[in-house]
């Protein structure tokens, strides 16, 4: 195997490609830097050995060069005024962004990410000077960010971007002013709410193309409706036991206690015992990984008459939940208590869905029946604000004349 440098280590995945990680052991770490550090060519992180070019070999150098000289000077007690030493350039302020502890916070999936958008600043932003981090204009991001297909990639670039300028006006290389005029209108992405037989073809297609482990995630999600990231790995016994799911969060940190129906019960309770991971891939009957449940669930998209250019995906079942709640008229604050999700998130969701589906619009029509019938008060809650509707207000009171005290009707 190749050596690209120390603490470089080269990690070998099943279906033959890399993964190249700067890795110093605890003993050798200062504190403050990172145990293992993803290193990515062209913003990708699993690597073919045998398709990398001399090009790619450079950059993989040099990156571990400028990691293990960080290393030698933290490891000296020198650390450098970054912000002095580095021009006023995007690569330069990449640096910084990469070196700061709100980076190294992140999710390794979420570093990979912006690591792909750091790749196509730098191609497009990089060496012309009206596009300087110091002076870029909405109008120059609107127009390059609409060269961007993708609407994933789009929005992952724009967030980046407008991480990398709050850390310029940190670093005063940028007007504080100029930042506060960026609002760049993008495109939502479309999110498949899944019905009843979308469900049933699902869990019959994977249990007919031998994937019993998705059949039991799909149940799962449109059960619980929490994240991928932590259902994955769920474990019989661990996480769920007698028909109720119990776990922490991985955002919130908060814990979770979910019972489901008895017929999703039947079917999760079979061929269990006590650890055993409850979502296997039969490709190496391991738990799913984010990229190998999105393979195993295309295949079985596939399979199916009538859904190959559906655009149906496994992540949406959670956004399903979120809806199917709304629709059974829990408020916000419940369904944040189910999915773990962040209002603002519920709140563009349900934006996005419920206005125009047919089952809210009777509820809302039924409400205002009852309201106009009866008089009665209500209240909504919206985006953070609370709107009270009062029905008729009720008669006020006259005093009684003594005649009427006298005799008796003003009782």
């Amino acid at each position: 195997m190749e050596n690209f440098g120390p603490y470089v280590a080269v990690r070998k995945r099943m279906d033959g490609r890399i993964r190249l990680r700067f890795e110093v052991p605890a003993r050798q770490r200062p504190d403050g830097f990172p145990a293992t550090t993803p290193i990515l060519v062209r913003g990708k992180d699993a690597l073919v050995l045998e398709n990398l070019t001399s090009g790619d070999r450079d950059e993989i150098y040099q990156q571990a060069a400028e990691l293990f000289a960080e290393l030698a000077r933290q490891r000296a007690g020198i650390v450098p005024e970054l912000a002095k030493s580095f021009d006023q350039s995007w690569s330069s302020l990449i640096k910084l962004r990469v070196a700061s502890s709100k980076w190294r916070r992140l999710a390794s999936s979420t570093r990979a990410n912006y690591g792909r958008a750091h790749v196509w600043i730098l191609r497009r932003l990089e060496g012309d000077p009206s596009l300087l981090p110091s002076n870029i204009v909405e109008s120059k991001i609107d127009a390059v960010l609409d060269e961007i297909e993708k609407v994933g990639v789009r929005y992952n670039t724009y967030t980046e971007l407008r991480s990398l300028l709050k850390k310029a006006v940190a670093e005063n290389w940028r007007p504080a002013h100029l930042n506060a005029s960026i609002s760049v209108e993008l495109q939502r992405a479309e999110i498949y709410i899944w019905s009843d037989q979308d469900v049933a073809c699902m869990v019959t297609a994977a249990l007919q193309c031998g994937h019993p482990g998705m059949a039991r995630l799909i149940l799962i999600q449109r059960e619980i409706g929490q994240r991928l990231t932590s259902v994955r790995n769920f474990r019989y016994g661990t996480h769920y036991r007698d028909g109720w799911f119990f776990h922490k969060c991985r955002k919130t940190k908060r814990e979770v206690r979910l019972e489901v129906r008895p017929i999703v019960r039947e079917f999760l309770d079979r061929d269990f015992a006590e650890g055993d991971f409850m979502f296997l891939n039969k490709r190496n009957g391991r738990p799913y990984t984010q990229k190998g449940a999105a393979v195993a669930f295309k295949k079985i998209v596939q399979s199916v008459p009538g859904y190959s250019d559906s655009p149906i995906l496994l992540r949406h079942l959670r956004h399903t939940v979120v809806v199917e709640l709304a629709k059974a008229g829990c408020t916000l604050p419940e369904i944040g208590s189910v999915t773990g999700h962040a209002m603002t998130s519920l709140h563009n969701v349900i934006e996005h869905y419920l206005p125009r589906h047919s089952v809210m619009a009777s509820n809302a029509t039924a409400k205002r029946d009852r309201w106009i019938d009866g008089g009665s008060g209500g209240e909504v809650i919206y985006n953070g604000m609370r709107r009270v509707f009062i029905g008729d207000l009720p008669q006020a009171l006259i005093p009684a004349t003594p005649a009427e005290i006298a005799s008796g009707a003003a009782r």
